[in-house]
């Protein structure tokens, strides 16, 4: 059976009440280069590059701290499952404020935000450092006072 000349057959047997015809007039139908063929290669329409998926935050809110008058400083400590990995911390420090975030997940960031710290620290001499499943956070005091609570409070 030749598939390619039925069409044709049908068309010329039964003309308009042919399965293959269509009551679309001329100027709407498509021209022939824009409908759907098969075979072939592929055709590259477009190279946009697929978008990234946009990891999730999520805040960080069982953490303890403590008051290290021997060192002039705040140490605030912060656990997860599993091993923290020190390249995927990243720490702000501001006088009075911070922002620790861990790069936990292809699609998680888990983030420690203090808006606004009971007495000033100094940023530049504020570090961290990662104990297997843990982050410590090292505020260096801006004076040598107590600090009763981490958090201000109205």
């Amino acid at each position: 059976v030749d598939r390619e000349n039925l069409v044709d057959e049908s068309m010329q047997l039964k003309g308009e009440n042919s399965y293959y015809a269509s009551n679309v007039p001329e100027e709407t139908k498509l021209p022939d280069d824009k409908r759907i063929t098969s075979g072939g290669t592929p055709l590259l329409i477009g190279t946009d590059q697929p978008h990234q998926l946009q990891k999730r935050i999520i805040p960080i809110t069982a953490y303890s701290w403590n008051d290290d008058n021997a060192n002039d400083r705040v140490a605030v400590y912060i656990e997860f499952p599993g091993n923290v990995n020190p390249s995927q911390i990243h720490c702000e420090y501001q006088v009075r404020s911070l922002v620790m975030s861990y790069n936990y997940s292809d699609t998680e960031i888990k983030r420690l935000t203090i808006p606004r710290l009971n007495r000033e620290i100094n940023p530049a001499e504020s570090t961290f450092k990662v104990r297997k499943n843990k982050v410590i956070l090292y505020l260096k005091k801006a004076k040598n006072e107590n600090w009763p609570l981490l958090e201000f409070r109205n």
